[in-house]
């Protein structure tokens, strides 16, 4: 009888937890990062609360649709995916944040000391929780107990955290009076730019997940390609580009996450490979049974005209 009560609750309460640990992630970076630029500038920063107000409020939104949805067992599937509402939440709380990293690394990282409270390693670490932000949201919008559903949530939303990891570290070295190293204004933009682009990325992966249904619904290998070519040629393809320049024309010690790039670089572009040999071997197979087809119909109808010929004689 507790065992039963136990599992009851359990079911109720779903990915509630994860849920409540996600808008509390969210609410603390974004208060440290507003004390950042309120530090740095004038109290009127503190405006940027309404900004994440509303993302609190839309996160807070698609997790309670979410747990309506798998509570009552409903699809729901519409054009734009199931429970849409989680990627469009994702993409204005990257955007929120991308503006915020532009600020801070723009004007504010480099005056950072390592003895502040709030210095580069409180930053960096708020900037991190990114990618726990994203693993929990992708935790609490897809409540699956299939493993091949599973093994397919993780395999697009594993490499993503580690892609945003890549940008915490590489953003790293704009930490002026940690780094050392004082870059051109024209590698400080790129930076951030590649960095800010790898946050608003991962919401490909979750319009994915979300036309998929988690995997329930097969995607085109054409999309499947697609995805992995522009997360090559939008994050890991010029990372590494980018340290090799730092290396070699800066003498910046080198980065383990190069060997990540590499690795990544050769994965994705193993995936399109095989999506394209698969593409193909379907089409002539297709081919193939099209040219059967029309050679066993000739045939009959030669059989069956050889009767007719008989009886006219």
């Amino acid at each position: 009888m507790t065992y039963n009560l136990r599992n009851d609750i359990c079911n109720k309460m779903g990915h509630l937890p994860t849920m409540v640990l996600c808008c509390l992630v969210v609410i603390q970076q974004s208060i440290i990062l507003d004390y950042y630029m309120v530090g740095y500038y004038t109290s009127a920063w503190w405006s940027w609360i309404a900004a994440d107000v509303v993302v609190t409020a839309m996160f807070v939104t698609a997790f309670i649709r979410s747990w309506m949805h798998y509570r009552g067992n409903n699809e729901h599937h519409t054009k734009m995916g199931t429970l849409p509402f989680g990627y469009v939440s994702w993409l204005v709380y990257t955007a929120v944040l991308s503006a915020k990293v532009v600020i801070i690394f723009k004007d504010i990282a480099g005056t950072l000391e390592e003895e502040d409270n709030f210095g580069p390693n409180l930053c960096k670490l708020q900037i991190g929780a990114t990618s726990l932000v994203f693993l929990l949201l992708v935790t609490g919008h897809h409540d699956t107990k299939l493993i091949e559903r599973k093994h397919y949530i993780s395999e697009l939303s594993g490499g993503v955290t580690l892609d945003m990891l890549d940008s915490v570290e590489f953003l790293e070295i704009l930490f002026v009076q940690e780094s050392r190293l004082l870059l051109p204004f024209s590698y400080v933009y790129i930076i951030i730019a590649i960095s800010c682009l790898n946050f608003l990325l991962p919401t490909v992966c979750l319009v994915v997940l979300s036309k998929t249904n988690g995997g329930q619904k097969p995607l085109s290998t054409t999309i499947m390609s697609l995805y992995n070519l522009v997360y090559s040629l939008c994050v890991d393809v010029p990372f590494f580009i980018m340290r090799m320049i730092l290396w070699h024309a800066h003498d910046m010690d080198i980065s383990v996450f190069a060997i990540k790039n590499i690795i990544m670089i050769y994965l994705r572009f193993k995936t399109i490979f095989e999506n394209v040999m698969e593409k193909r071997r379907k089409h002539s197979r297709r081919q193939g049974d099209a040219v059967d087809g029309s050679t066993n119909g000739s045939e009959n109808q030669t059989v069956e005209m050889k009767p007719t010929k008989e009886t006219s004689i």
